[in-house]
């Protein structure tokens, strides 16, 4: 049986994770659009308590391998399942 666990954010941004911002989505941009389209998305956000930048950030999590946020907390659970890439084994005792 196959298992998951939490990626290091700096690993995880080797592992070819595209992002995009709302901007893009809302305005349509052909390279967005074209990367997404059929793609299993992950929504999220890096919200500050101020303004945008500003202020502590409100969307983090404590995990196994240090603070995220919120987002990147999902995705690194996900990932081993979307693409059916197991990170160990578990056996039953």
């Amino acid at each position: 049986m196959s298992y998951g666990s939490y990626i290091p954010p700096k690993r995880m941004d080797q592992l070819g994770v595209i992002i995009y911002s709302a901007g893009d989505i809302i305005r349509g941009d052909a390279n967005a659009m074209a990367a997404l389209n059929g793609q299993i998305v992950i929504v999220g956000a890096a919200w500050s308590s101020a303004a945008y930048g500003r202020g502590a950030m409100i969307d983090l999590h404590s995990t196994p391998v240090g603070r995220m946020v919120g987002a990147k907390s999902t995705q690194t659970l996900q990932r081993p399942f979307l693409i059916q890439e197991p990170i160990g084994t578990c056996r039953r005792v």
